[in-house]
């Protein structure tokens, strides 16, 4: 971070065009068509909520599911699959980009992370615990990027002013969802109904 903080302080970034630019003149046109009903912003918020928040919810309990399914002292390296998941799947989803539509590839994405946690919750094995969690983590691979480049696609210069919105509302769902997980968990004295709370974000998403 030390290193980054000095080469940040050393780098010259390039001045804002001039009005008189024509690209600029270019880019203000475009930040006036971009101009969407109040649905849009409110549901790519509902996303960076449930998307941080279901990841949140599924990465923190997901030791704590093994644990209660048998697995022993195995079940603290649950986390560590999905993050194994997700890192991997980032590369691969990389891949395909260029090709697929993105609806396609995010739906794609949580149907895959549905299935993962699914068999998170029903999973009495290691082997099926740890296939699961690692399906959870791949399927949401391409989700936040993609919902980052439709936040700047669609707003242009204005997403440096909502991302703040956004990321507060994503932060907010990584600090609420895994609490009402255990709040449902420990209500219904059962983990895996509780953890229906993240599968459930998970088709919420879809929606």
């Amino acid at each position: 971070a030390l290193l980054l903080g000095i080469l940040f302080g050393t780098m010259k970034f390039h001045d804002k065009k001039q009005a008189g630019d024509p690209s600029a003149e270019q880019a203000a046109q475009m930040g006036n068509a971009n101009v969407h009903p109040l649905h849009v912003p409110v549901a790519l918020a509902i996303l960076f909520y449930l998307y941080i928040g279901t990841e949140s919810g599924i990465s923190g309990w997901a030791a704590e599911q093994a644990l209660r399914a048998g697995t022993g002292s195995s079940s603290t390296l649950a986390p560590m699959f999905f993050w194994a998941g997700l890192l991997s799947g980032r590369g691969i989803c990389a891949a395909f980009l260029s090709g697929a539509k993105e609806n396609t590839l995010v739906i794609s994405g949580l149907l895959l992370s549905a299935l993962g946690t699914t068999l998170l919750l029903l999973a009495s094995s290691r082997w099926l615990i740890a296939f699961g969690v690692v399906l959870a983590g791949l399927g949401r691979a391409g989700m936040y990027p993609m919902f980052i480049a439709w936040l700047s696609k669609w707003y242009g210069e204005r997403a440096r002013r909502l991302g703040g919105v956004m990321f507060s509302l994503a932060a907010f769902g990584g600090a609420t969802v895994p609490w009402i997980v255990g709040v449902v968990s420990q209500k219904s004295h059962s983990l895996r109904i509780g953890l229906l709370v993240p599968l459930a974000g998970c088709f919420g998403m879809m929606i």
